[in-house]
């Protein structure tokens, strides 16, 4: 009934005569059925028909009728081999980007689609698409093909983060986050199994939008610290409203050493010059079916071979998406909306710790995969940040 329904629609370009020819077939089948259920089970006219006769006469049609419903089905996965448009339709990837195009400067915003990117018109950067309402936000995404595809190839992916949006991050919401807290303090383990059972959670500053690296880019461990460790984390975008708008993939780079001495070095430990990366992209909120099913992987490779490797998921994260950004937004604004990082499931155990020239690989399911460079020190992270400004 659904293929005929198909072919249909397909063939007369009308859903209303497909629709009144379904609608048909339903009621011929239903009242052939009625009579015979009539006649056969509650003896009904027998009377007035040769009972026999009427047998003789159903009975081969009903075969006929059993046999080419099951030919019809057999006969369906050919057809829909020879029709492949009529087969599961595949769902088109968005993202949401910020970019440059050649060599010029200026910093655009656009919609990736299946690998086109379209500009957003009226859209000067991301920070202007957050100070929106979600409804004209999704509305804005949607009107994206009103404008001409600039081809891939012409592209540059930059940090999607820009203007006045602030990065902040939650602390201590998966149970092995708490666990590697409390292995690296010396001495205030208990503050760390608190804040994890806390209604209140942790969260701190973490960058300024100027400070983000991207994609390709380059982050950094301190010069003055012992044990660094990437954290993979899905970061939340959230507009000014305190709608989540999007998704994407966070390293939020942490001296595990520096913090461990004393919980109140933890803005030294995490807020630094290349210490967050964000990126490639922001998948769209409404496009992530399930937030708390996505699948989260950090890929550390030395020297070409993987130094370390571990594979997590946003299903045992302790707290909701929700609530962190109800208590973000509880007693500040952000008018440019601001992108909050949930907090990570990944540590390598001490004393693992980066190395210059590592890459780092943090892979969020249906979100996106960013990729990075480390450099130890400052004045190898100021020579990397002065190449990724461009021209």
């Amino acid at each position: 009934m659904v293929i005929s329904f198909i072919l249909l629609t397909t063939a007369l370009r009308s859903v209303v005569i497909a629709t009144k020819a379904a609608i048909l077939n339903l009621l011929s089948i239903g009242a052939a059925y009625g009579v015979i259920v009539a006649i056969f089970q509650w003896g009904r006219g027998e009377s007035l028909i040769d009972a026999s006769l009427v047998r003789m006469i159903l009975v081969p049609s009903i075969v006929a009728l059993l046999d080419a419903r099951a030919r019809r089905r057999n006969s369906e996965p050919r057809l829909m081999a020879r029709l492949p448009h009529l087969g599961p339709r595949k769902v088109a990837r968005v993202d949401i980007i910020r970019y440059r195009t050649g060599d010029a400067a200026a910093t655009l915003v656009g919609v990736r689609d299946e690998g086109q990117v379209f500009g957003l018109p009226g859209v000067p950067s991301l920070a202007a698409l957050w100070a929106l309402p979600l409804a004209e936000i999704r509305q804005r995404v949607r009107d994206r093909q009103a404008v001409p595809a600039v081809p891939p190839a012409d592209i540059t992916l930059l940090p999607p983060v820009d203007g006045r949006t602030e990065v902040w991050a939650a602390g201590v919401t998966y149970f092995t986050s708490r666990e590697a807290r409390v292995e690296e303090s010396e001495r205030s383990a208990d503050v760390y199994r608190q804040v994890y059972e806390a209604e209140r959670p942790e969260l701190f500053f973490k960058s300024a939008a100027w400070r983000v690296a991207g994609d390709g880019q380059t982050i950094a461990a301190r010069a003055d610290s012992v044990v660094d460790v990437p954290e993979p984390e899905v970061a939340l975008v959230i507009n000014r409203f305190g709608e989540i708008a999007g998704y994407t993939a966070c390293n939020d780079v942490s001296s595990r050493s520096i913090e461990g001495e004393n919980p109140l070095y933890l803005p030294q430990a995490k807020v630094y010059l290349g210490g967050c990366a964000l990126g490639p992209a922001i998948r769209p909120s409404w496009e992530i079916t399930d937030p708390y099913d996505l699948g989260i992987e950090l890929t550390i490779r030395r020297e070409g071979a993987v130094a370390w490797h571990g594979q997590a998921s946003t299903a045992s994260l302790r707290r909701k998406f929700d609530d962190l950004v109800g208590y973000l937004m509880r007693a500040d604004i952000y008018p440019d909306g601001v992108v909050l990082a949930t907090g990570t499931c990944l540590v390598p155990p001490a004393p693992f710790s980066l190395a210059d020239g590592d890459v780092v690989t943090v892979a969020v399911a249906g979100v996106g995969t960013l990729t990075t460079v480390v450099v130890r020190g400052l004045d190898r992270m100021l020579e990397a940040f002065a190449g990724a400004q461009g021209p």
